[in-house]
């Protein structure tokens, strides 16, 4: 038995109400709401499958781009669909070309339909030519409209289809614009519908608020599968990571290096900087993100301030921070900080989560000021207490690996050091 039932919905967001309104509650947009009627089935069956007699092995397309595979988790999953955002100029158009290839190359992918709202076909083969894609099984199509898209995926059948970007898509039986929420929700409910229905994986590009959120309601976000944003650091390293991952972690990071023929994977250690032991002020994190050990380098330069009390700026370190620890120190080691003017700079992986910069800072707040040059660097992944005791975050057995992975050595445990004082005390020892 089918009930049909009548409302209106905001073309701008999608919220519902019995009654048409002047304005929407959601959104407070004015008139912009359009009747609606949906047919309500009552008593449907639904059939149910017992779970020991569901497979649980899913098989996935093998991605050899740098780490890029450990990011998606052992692989594109086939019949995923993904979410790919990044700021405008960032280069996901070009990942996603490159990506195609080793997908072609290395799985032997009969056809990969490449759909565009933005450019034209002329303009995405002239990509692919300048990033030297010549294998075969690329198919592009350059539209707008969600109708032509199913159209072409039911003739073409292709085993990947990307969408680039899913905020240029409009579907013609809804009033709203293209990129509107209620757009952004319903073309995603129809992919769900018809592609991940029948096994087609697919990658959606979105795009970025100014702010840096992926643009449109966080229903979409809810949706997929997984959640991929690439981003650039000051560098103009390009960093791919995931937000979320129904099939692996989302702590593996990838790194690449935009050349003119496209991008090229870097390993962690390829843009670190190098190790130092001719300067003083000058401390190494290390911090690990999935599998991948990340150099971090933290400079500080203490200047007595004769005339003023000290200032304190930071670059890529929180202020706060800063404060906190310089407050332990002055206490502790009875060292009149606040006529000091301290400077601290660090790499942008400082601001990172899971990272933990407070030994590193002291440490080379009190090399800078003792004006000594550390003989032997080592890595340190501490917390500073506010009673001056240190916490290691790491356990001891780590510092090996990390020295052997990038020369810098260890010595920090339990035993040797475990304040404040004793760290001042190290420091003086091993200076040169």
């Amino acid at each position: 038995m089918t009930k049909k039932r009548q409302g209106y919905e905001c073309t701008q967001c999608g919220y519902r109400t019995a009654k048409w309104q002047g304005q929407c509650q959601d959104c407070k947009s004015w008139n912009s709401f359009e009747e609606y009627s949906i047919n309500k089935h009552s008593n449907q069956i639904s059939l149910t499958r017992p779970i020991t007699q569901v497979t649980s092995h899913i098989d996935h397309f093998t991605l050899e781009l740098g780490d890029t595979g450990k990011v998606f988790g052992c692989g594109l999953m086939v019949g995923s669909l993904s979410l790919l955002a990044g700021e405008p100029g960032v280069g996901k158009s070009t990942f996603l070309i490159e990506l195609c290839k080793t997908l072609i190359k290395e799985n032997k992918i009969k056809t990969i339909l490449y759909v565009s709202g933005e450019e034209s076909e002329a303009q995405i083969s002239s990509r692919a030519k300048r990033l030297r894609h010549n294998e075969g099984g690329l198919s592009i199509l350059s539209t707008g409209l969600w109708q032509n898209i199913l159209e072409t995926v039911i003739v073409k059948k292709p085993d990947i289809v990307i969408i680039d970007s899913l905020q240029t898509i409009r579907d013609d039986d809804l009033p709203s614009q293209a990129g509107s929420p209620n757009q952004l929700r319903a073309i995603t409910s129809e992919i769900i519908h018809h592609f991940k229905g029948a096994g087609i994986t697919t990658i959606l590009v979105g795009h970025v608020t100014k702010e840096g959120s992926i643009a449109g309601p966080k229903h979409v976000e809810h949706m997929v599968d997984s959640v991929f944003t690439l981003t650039k650091n000051q560098k103009e390293v390009r960093i791919l990571k995931a937000n979320k991952n129904r099939f692996g972690t989302v702590n593996e990071e990838a790194y690449f290096q935009m050349k003119e023929d496209g991008l090229r994977p870097l390993m962690a250690a390829d843009y670190y900087p190098s190790v130092r032991t001719d300067e003083y002020g000058v401390a190494y994190l290390v911090s690990r993100k999935g599998t991948t050990l990340n150099l971090i380098e933290i400079q500080a330069l203490v200047i007595e301030n004769k005339y003023n009390q000290g200032k304190r700026i930071c670059q890529n370190i929180e202020l706060n921070k800063l404060h906190l620890i310089l407050a332990v120190l002055e206490k502790e080691l009875k060292i009149p900080l606040s006529t000091f003017d301290v400077f601290i700079k660090a790499s942008d992986e400082a601001r990172s989560e899971g990272c933990f910069p407070d030994l590193a800072i002291a440490t080379s707040i009190l090399s800078s000021f003792h004006q000594s040059v550390l003989k032997n660097p080592f890595a340190m992944i501490g917390e500073v207490r506010l009673g001056g005791n240190i916490s290691l975050i790491a356990p001891s057995s780590d510092y090996e690996a990390f020295g052997n992975k990038f020369g810098v050595h260890g010595g920090f445990s339990y035993e040797n050091v475990s304040s404040i004082k004793e760290l001042n005390e190290m420091i003086k020892d091993r200076a040169s």
